[in-house]
This record gives C-alpha cells, sequence and structure tokens, in this order.
C-alpha cells in the first residue's frame, strides 16, 4: 500500500515538474501580427490579448475586418509571399486553396512537440471530427480528414432553424418540416402576421462566398443536390439544384427584405434580433446573440428546431469551422504557435463559449458546468437539444475538396443574384454558371 502511494506521489511530483518547467516566455521581446474576422470569436479574445503578452512577453498586432473585405486581403497578402500576417482565421474550405499552394505551415510538429507545446494543452480534448475538417491530403475531390493538420478549430457551426415561437403561437403557424413548407409558412406569416410589422424570412444574400455556405448549401444537399461529380464537373446545376434554387430565391423575395443582396451572416445575425423576422435557417451559435437581452429584442421568444427535410426525408446540414492557421512566410513561427496555443486552449475557448462563440469545439468546454447552465434554457430547451442532434446526425462537410472554392462560389451567388433580379431562371442562370465554374477548373488544370 505504501509502496503504491509512493509511486503515486513520484508521478503526481514529475507530472507537477513538467507543467512547471513548460517556458511560456523563450520567445519573449518578439513581435507577431494577427489578422482576425469581426466575428464573436474575436470580440471575445481582444480583451484577453493583453494577458497572453503578460504571459510569454511575446507582442501582438492585430486588425479586425468585415468578412466581405478580409478574404480579399488575406489571399493578396498569401498569394505575394509578404508574410504580413503571422496567424489569421481561416477555414476547411478556404485551407484547401492555401495548402494547396503551399502558403500555410503544417501545425503537426507544434502540436506534438514538448518543447513548443504546454502538457496541459491537451490536444485529444478536441472532438476529432472537427480537428479531422482541418486535415486535408491535397487530393482534388477527396483526402478531408487526412494529411497535414492546417488549422486548430475555434469554433464551430450547424444550419438550423430559428423562429419567433411569440408570434407562431399567437397566430397558429406550424413549424415547417420541408422547404415547400417553408415557403408555404412564410406566406401564412405574411398574411396572418401583418399588423407585427416582421418579414416573414432572412437569409445571407451579399455577393460573398459565406452566402453559399450556411443556410443555402444546407438546403442545397438536403435536396440531393451536389457541386460535382467524380470526375469534378460541376453539377450545381441538377434537377435537384434547380428545384431548391428555385424555393429559396423565390421565398426570399417575396418575404424577405427588400435588400437581400446586401445580408451579410453579421447583418443577418443582428437583424434577427432586432425582431423584425420572423425565421431563419443559418447557424446555430447566432443563438448566443439572440438570447442574450443586452443585444436582443428577442431573447426569450425564439425556439429552435431541425432544418427542413429534403424530399427523401433527410436533412444534411453544411458545417462550418472558423480556426487558426499559420503563415508559411511567418518570421516569427514559434511565437505565432505559442498565440494558436494560447487562443485554443481550454481556459481561452471556455471563456469564448461564455461570451457567445458557440459551439465549442473541446469537449471539456461543451459539458462545462457554465457552458451547460448558460444554453440549456435557450429556445426553451430546444437550442441545446437541436444542436446535439445536428453534431451527432446530421452535420458534416458537404463541398468537394477542391482549391477554386472561392472562385466557384463567387459565380454561384451571382447567379442567385441574376434569378433574384429577374434576369434569368433558376435553370438558366444555374446552368449558365456551371459552364463557367468548369471553364474555372479547367484553367486551374483540376479537370
Amino acid at each position: 500500500m505504501r509502496k503504491g502511494l509512493f509511486i503515486f506521489m513520484i508521478v503526481l511530483l514529475l507530472a507537477t515538474m513538467t507543467f512547471a518547467t513548460f517556458n511560456w516566455r523563450k520567445f519573449a521581446g518578439q513581435t507577431i501580427t494577427v489578422l482576425f474576422v469581426k466575428h464573436p470569436f474575436t470580440e471575445a479574445i481582444l480583451p484577453y490579448i493583453s494577458e497572453f503578452t503578460q504571459k510569454t512577453g511575446i507582442s501582438v498586432s492585430f486588425l479586425v475586418l468585415p468578412e466581405t473585405e478580409y478574404w480579399d486581403k488575406l489571399n493578396i497578402d498569401l498569394s505575394s509571399g509578404q508574410g504580413s500576417y503571422d496567424v489569421f482565421m481561416t477555414g476547411p474550405s478556404i485551407e484547401w486553396q492555401h495548402a494547396y499552394a503551399g502558403w500555410i505551415e503544417p501545425l503537426d510538429s507544434y502540436v506534438k512537440s514538448s518543447e513548443l507545446t504546454s502538457p496541459d494543452y491537451d490536444f485529444e480534448d478536441f472532438y476529432p471530427a472537427f480537428t479531422a475538417a482541418n486535415r486535408w491530403n491535397k487530393k482534388i475531390g477527396g483526402g478531408l480528414g487526412e494529411g497535414h493538420l492546417w488549422a486548430i478549430p475555434v469554433m464551430v457551426e450547424t444550419s438550423i432553424l430559428a423562429y419567433r415561437k411569440d408570434i407562431f403561437d399567437k397566430y397558429g403557424v406550424k413549424v415547417p418540416e420541408t422547404y415547400e413548407e417553408w415557403r408555404k409558412v412564410a406566406a401564412e406569416l405574411a398574411e396572418k402576421a401583418k399588423s407585427e410589422n416582421i418579414y416573414p424570412v432572412i437569409q445571407r444574400g451579399a455577393r460573398d462566398i459565406t452566402s453559399i455556405q450556411a443556410g443555402y448549401y444546407t438546403a442545397f444537399s438536403t435536396y440531393g443536390a451536389k457541386d460535382f461529380d467524380e470526375n469534378m464537373n460541376c453539377t450545381i446545376n441538377s434537377p435537384q439544384g434547380v428545384k431548391i434554387t428555385e424555393i429559396w430565391v423565390d421565398t426570399i423575395k417575396k418575404y424577405g427584405p427588400p435588400d437581400w443582396t446586401n445580408v451579410t451572416w453579421f447583418d443577418l445575425m443582428e437583424r434577427f434580433a432586432s425582431g423584425r423576422y420572423g425565421m431563419v435557417v443559418d447557424c446555430d451559435f447566432f443563438a448566443g446573440t439572440y438570447e442574450n437581452p443586452k443585444k436582443s429584442k428577442v431573447a426569450g421568444k425564439v425556439a429552435y428546431a431541425l432544418p427542413p427535410k429534403g424530399p427523401d426525408g433527410a436533412i444534411r446540414s453544411n458545417i462550418w469551422t472558423w480556426a487558426l492557421s499559420m503563415n508559411a512566410r511567418s518570421k516569427h513561427k514559434e511565437a505565432a504557435w505559442y498565440f494558436i496555443q494560447w487562443v485554443t486552449s481550454k481556459e481561452m475557448l471556455l471563456r469564448s463559449a461564455l461570451y457567445g462563440n458557440l459551439d465549442p469545439v473541446r469537449k471539456s468546454v461543451w459539458e462545462n458546468p457554465k457552458v451547460v447552465e448558460m444554453t440549456e434554457k435557450w429556445g426553451g430547451g430546444t437550442w441545446r437539444k437541436v444542436v446535439t442532434q445536428m453534431l451527432e446526425k446530421y452535420a458534416a462537410w458537404r463541398p468537394t475538396p477542391q482549391t477554386e472554392l472561392i472562385a466557384m462560389w463567387t459565380r454561384w451567388i451571382e447567379a442567385l443574384h441574376e434569378i433574384y433580379e429577374g434576369k434569368a431562371t433558376a435553370k438558366e442562370a444555374l446552368d449558365k454558371a456551371a459552364k463557367d465554374i468548369d471553364k474555372i477548373m479547367e484553367r486551374a488544370g483540376l479537370k
């Protein structure tokens, strides 16, 4: 018994010594530059950057940009090789182009290094699906979850239905379970709830790639449509793709705000929180704003449901995970890794989650009593239940891995605008866009 206790004490002492000897100030005096997207994650982290500098002696310069400007600035910097930003926010689909071109640093060796990574970092605490989403072997058309780790996730999001339960209940409106019902419910709200002075729906529509990524891509996938076939021929104009696009754009045009083509994800979140809209199929983490009485006029009035089903009864939500990558041209890679490591630690991601940056990518954060307490009552208990179902059953990466996603999605949103503006039918616009996307793939040597 005494021998066992002695061994336990020795192991505990060694562990304590290991934690105590990790040198957080090994790169003190260096300065790194970080590029952030305007996002709840960024809002949550910025107030604590001074703590990082106090802990490490590493100074941090940063720039925060709206997403519509962010990707252009980042792409120019990476493609030019300037290396202006040591660390930046990214996501799997964007990483494909950057990794393929050799612009970002593989992070595997940093994670595994006992000299560069604190023993309490606990990489195994991350949900495997989210770190896998940031791995790719650079094989066009496949290989996601394989090869190098290109970024560390900081949040994940699925697309769910948020709706004004108070208004739905008041007028006896049924929560839509299919996209056909979604369109009919929008019409019903427009008729029955005129006195509420609301738009029945709101969705993203700005001329940037995120307008494809969330609600629309979830609807597109759920309807059985795909972006490419096995030979990398664009198939957004399949019968399924045309049909769901007709439903999507027609509903938004008739029952959404007249400036849909200007609505970014951030606008959508703040507008729904303003109380002027009936329902939205978009990011689950927006609930952090919707349920905050200081930021929202609909706190306590919203409920959450699974996104509408497709013709076959299936739900195929697309998923997005914001993550942090390191510039391959960084002159301060170790200091940059220290920052990434610190930001994605248990402590910082818990702070971020409690601020409202959900869903957590670490198990310990999702199960933390404070996070559970904060979220378990959202939507009368519907939010946490729905999100758990999404993560366990329905949410996955749907886009085909390839390097021209930005160009492709930019052309795709142009087609949606053409339909919305009455310049073409859904079939005409998607047929033309598919041909243009095939040319993009050919010029890039991908087919």
